[in-house]
């Protein structure tokens, strides 16, 4: 099943709207956030419980690595991420597409 959302967040650059597909086979999840024509995959998420779901791991973005946990919830229409990182937090939130 994959579902794709418009999403939005606040950054130290200011509001970024984005989007975000979830990919989602059996018990494992994979996401992808597009900003400003950048991707930022997220792969080996779980779920913790029904519509709820944790992603663990580290990105590489502008010659630093960026350790993160994102934890979420989604429906058919709206999903709520908070994403911790050693950067500081972020919350995305979307509707569907």
């Amino acid at each position: 099943m994959n579902k794709t959302y418009n999403i939005s967040t606040q950054s130290p650059m200011g509001n970024l709207n984005g989007i975000l597909h979830l990919f989602i086979e059996k018990e494992k999840l994979q996401a992808i956030i597009e900003f400003n024509g950048k991707k930022l995959n997220f792969y080996n998420g779980k779920f913790i419980s029904n519509n709820k779901f944790r992603f663990v791991g580290s990105l590489k973005a502008y010659f630093k690595k960026i350790n993160y946990t994102a934890e979420g919830s989604f429906s058919d229409s709206s999903i709520e991420i908070i994403i911790s990182t050693n950067m500081g937090n972020f919350m995305l939130t979307g509707t569907a597409a």
